[in-house]
């Protein structure tokens, strides 16, 4: 948790979100953690609400979610099954891109109705220009680069 450490290191109260509470469970003391599916609007509304009744305010969102698919877009070795499945790539593009909108939005609308300033930073990933094997992720984060 490299950007984590380097909040607190600079004095912030740095909250650790997973939707794998197993995953939480593993993160160090000194960070606050908050179970929450970022792809689920109004968890994540209410987790945001939860964060906010806690500590306060939000000042920072760092968006570094990331769920690596692979799977090639033609697999001419299968002809059973040669486009690459569908779902998969929803799957990809939702944990990968609909997660940055659905947290993004939820933390504006906090800081909106309270005035608050604040900076929110977006993580993409160098396979936004492509990476073969990896259409779904490589479009999703394609999605988050501006």
């Amino acid at each position: 948790m490299p950007i984590g450490s380097h909040l607190l290191s600079r004095g912030a109260r740095v909250v650790a979100a997973d939707r794998d509470v197993a995953a939480l469970e593993g993160v160090p003391a000194q960070f606050e953690r908050q179970a929450m599916d970022a792809t689920q609007p109004p968890a994540v509304q209410a987790a945001v609400a939860d964060i906010v009744a806690r500590l306060g305010r939000i000042d920072i969102l760092v968006n570094n979610a990331g769920v690596i698919s692979s799977e090639p877009f033609v697999n001419v070795m299968n002809p059973a099954q040669m486009m690459h499945d569908y779902g998969r790539f929803r799957d990809a593009v939702v944990a990968n891109l609909d997660s940055v909108f659905v947290v993004t939005s939820a933390v504006v609308q906090q800081m909106v109705r309270h005035r608050w300033k604040g900076v929110i930073v977006n993580i993409s990933s160098i396979s936004a220009s492509g990476n073969e094997g990896q259409t779904a992720y490589s479009a999703a984060k394609a999605g988050v680069t501006p």
